[in-house]
């Protein structure tokens, strides 16, 4: 968008020069509005245009207001259609319509702030790939014999409000192509398409003929060493708490070349992926004046928790602000016109046990800009990282070259870190020696543990070729144990594995270098199934890119034994949201629950499947026992009766207190006087809520529940609003 306005902005001064500088007779006759008209070279009129899409999508009646825009631009032509709510109300509806084809590019339905409705799906992912599947084909008839859905589908909470996000990658003699796609939102209650969107190149691609083989590639790709070695640091599961540290190094073998594994189909050589297609605010006073000050009448010792107390003692062992700044301005020049303007004190959220100084300068000038940002580790008082951004050199000063900015740089890190210096090896991101753009050089020291390399650690350094200093720095560089290089697979074993699990696949694909215009290339490229793309060094097991093995990152399921029964829907709504997943793809909805499961489950619904992860029992234990869910002694392997699992869905609405009221609960349950006053409330209230109907005949609160029992109320109780 912004480059488009760009164009309308040198399109409209190119047009006033021209009216200044050209004489009156050079313009010609002015005009006639009434004989070129907005689009009148375009093949689809206004007119024509809205009819389209009101033929294709149900524009609400109300949208009562109306207005158009036109756009020229990339060698298409664009209506822009606006349908609004009057003044008083909300909702929209906008699209957009190619001028010359006639082909719906985007639309979008705002509904309004107040239309959120329930949170538990009136309809299924598959469904709602059936109802976007159809738009498709009535939307773009020529073009979605080429679009393939993407089956894949991320984890769909229960426990939030939205849609369903259809996407499918366009294909040209079924090889991908590019980023080109069709997407679709379908409302989760009504199936209605809330947003569509066309992104669709035009540019001419090649004809797959006269190319080599996908077997001349796994060549190239073994000759040119692309698979390498190396040692990666695992996202956590779920996000790290207190001082639990960070998942341990990983041997892995994976893509570290110039080309990132490209390689061109017609010629066989490695593309080079280099052209692959705020400032902060300030305090508004300096960070030395701020204080912390007790409200008056309160500076009387207050008792600490534990962990308050463990904070307050970490803390005292830590820098203060003005030695952090000492770090700084120990390796780092700081400009007399700059100024602190902000200091801050914070945790890392990869790795709780540490500490960073966060300090920010900026430029006191206001015809000028600037800043100066750096990271100093708390502890230490060790320089993790800083950039200084300048206002341009003045006048033609000579930039220096690659060697002497090298120099430079490695002069730099010899002094502030010479004995890391030794134990990493430089690496080059670009197959060719380009001049330096943005008058900068950049260099990158990657890590080298036991003879092998550790690219998220290293020395990151950028030397300014006109001032012939360093203008940014970073650290990075990970205190854990690594695992050695003994048992692994040898070099040629691991290259065959991944190129039968990660097999080289064409595509097309988008190549822009500066100043010229994009072209399209036929490469060979490593498939990542399902994000699969690395290799573990020892077992050669595919792994995700953060480290993680397909069993430890939940994932949706199908369930392929539930088809009949009653509870059909409410425990597939639960497998597309990740939960119940013990038997994989099978759910055995008849067998009885445990509470393990049952607690899981809810845990689940409550959190999301990322925020409980590969939780141990220990753990499962804790987290239910601080929500109020269950007691302490709780067997986890025990089978829940109809009883605690009434009482357990109503703590988890936070409405057990209910129950203790006495006197007022009907119940519509034969077995009404035989139930205890507190499982005739849970009855009741369960009931009422539409959580759990029993038989319909007899509560039964002995009855040992099934999973699809469980899952039924599960999603019963996620469906009830308890707020006012």
């Amino acid at each position: 968008m912004i480059t488009q306005r760009i164009r309308k902005i040198a399109r409209l001064g190119t047009a006033l020069l021209l009216v200044i500088l050209l004489p009156v007779t050079a313009l010609g006759a002015p005009v006639d509005s009434k004989t070129e008209q907005v689009g009148s070279y375009a093949s689809i009129s206004l007119d024509k245009a809205i009819q389209i899409v009101k033929q294709n999508f149900n524009v609400p009646s109300d949208l009562q207001e109306f207005s158009s825009g036109f756009d020229s631009y990339d060698n298409r032509q664009v209506w822009r259609l606006n349908w609004t709510a009057p003044e008083g109300k909300e909702g929209s509806f906008m699209a957009e319509v190619d001028a010359n084809s006639g082909e719906i590019m985007s639309m979008y339905r705002w509904q309004g702030s107040g239309a959120t409705g329930s949170k538990i799906p009136s309809i299924s992912i598959t469904q709602a790939r059936q109802i976007g599947q159809k738009h498709l084909n009535q939307l773009l008839p020529g073009k979605s014999p080429d679009l393939v859905m993407d089956q894949d589908f991320s984890i769909i909470p229960l426990d939030s409000y939205g849609s369903y996000n259809i996407y499918w990658k366009r294909t040209y003699h079924k090889i991908p192509v590019g980023s080109d796609h069709a997407s679709m939102e379908i409302d989760r209650h009504s199936g209605e398409v809330l947003h569509f969107n066309l992104h669709w190149t035009n540019s001419k691609l090649p004809e797959p003929k006269g190319i080599i083989s996908q077997e001349q590639a796994g060549e190239i790709f073994v000759k040119d060493q692309m698979l390498k070695l190396q040692y990666i640091f695992p996202s956590a599961v779920q996000p790290l708490r207190g001082d639990q540290k960070p998942p341990a190094p990983r041997l892995i073998y994976a893509i570290k070349h110039q080309s990132n594994a490209m390689i061109d189909a017609f010629t066989g050589k490695p593309v080079n992926a280099e052209y692959f297609m705020s400032e902060a605010g300030g305090m508004g006073e300096s960070a030395k004046n701020l204080s912390l000050k007790l409200p008056v009448g309160r500076d009387e010792a207050l008792s600490l928790s534990p962990e308050e107390q463990q904070e307050v003692e970490k803390s005292a062992e830590l820098i203060t602000q003005g030695q952090a700044v000492e770090a700084v301005k120990k390796w780092v020049t700081v400009p007399d016109n700059m100024e602190l303007r902000s200091a801050g004190l914070e945790k890392n959220w990869n790795n709780p046990g540490l500490r960073t100084w966060n300090l920010n300068w900026q430029l006191t000038s206001k015809t000028s800009y600037g800043n100066l940002w750096a990271q100093v580790n708390a502890a230490n008082g060790e320089l993790l990282s800083f950039y200084l951004n300048l206002p341009p050199v003045e006048g033609t000063a000579p930039a220096i070259g690659k060697d002497e900015a090298q120099q430079i740089a490695e002069r730099f890190v010899k002094g502030i870190q010479p004995q890391r210096l030794q134990e990493t090896n430089i690496y080059n991101d670009s197959l060719q020696d380009n001049s330096p753009e943005n008058d900068s050089w950049s260099f990158n020291y990657l890590r080298l543990v036991n003879g092998t390399l550790c690219p998220d650690d290293g020395i990151r350094i950028t030397v300014d070729a006109k001032r012939k200093q360093v203008s940014s720095y970073s650290l990075d560089w990970t205190e854990a144990s690594f695992p050695s290089t003994t048992g692994i697979l040898g070099t040629d074993k691991a290259n065959e594995v991944f190129l039968q699990t990660i097999p080289l696949k064409l595509r097309y694909t988008f190549i822009q270098k500066p100043g010229e215009q994009p072209q399209v290339k036929l490469v060979y490229f490593p498939e990542s199934k399902d994000g699969l793309s690395i290799l573990d060094a020892k077992t050669g097991q595919a792994l995700y890119q953060n480290g993680q093995s397909v069993s430890d990152k939940p994932q949706s399921y199908v369930f392929n034994d539930i088809e009949g029964h009653f509870a059909q829907k409410e425990i597939s709504l639960l497998g597309q949201a990740g939960i119940f997943g013990e038997y994989g793809n099978s759910f055995h909805p008849d067998e009885n629950i445990t509470l393990r499961s049952l607690l899981k489950a809810m845990l689940a619904s409550k959190e999301g499947v990322y925020g409980i992860g590969k939780i141990d029992d220990q753990e499962l234990i804790n987290r239910c026992q601080r929500l109020g869910w269950i007691k302490e002694g709780t067997d986890l392997n025990s089978q829940v009766s109809r009883d605690n699992l009434s009482l357990l869905m109503l703590r988890f609405l936070d409405i057990e207190y209910l129950t203790r009221v006495e006197g007022i609960y009907q119940v519509p349950y034969q077995d009404a006087a035989q139930l205890s006053a507190i499982s005739k409330a849970a009855a009741a209230i369960t009931w009422g809520l539409g959580i759990i109907k029993a038989d319909g005949k007899n509560y039964n609160p002995a009855h040992i529940v099934s999973r699809g029992e469980a899952a039924a109320a599960l999603v019963h109780t996620l469906a009830v609003n308890t707020r006012p």
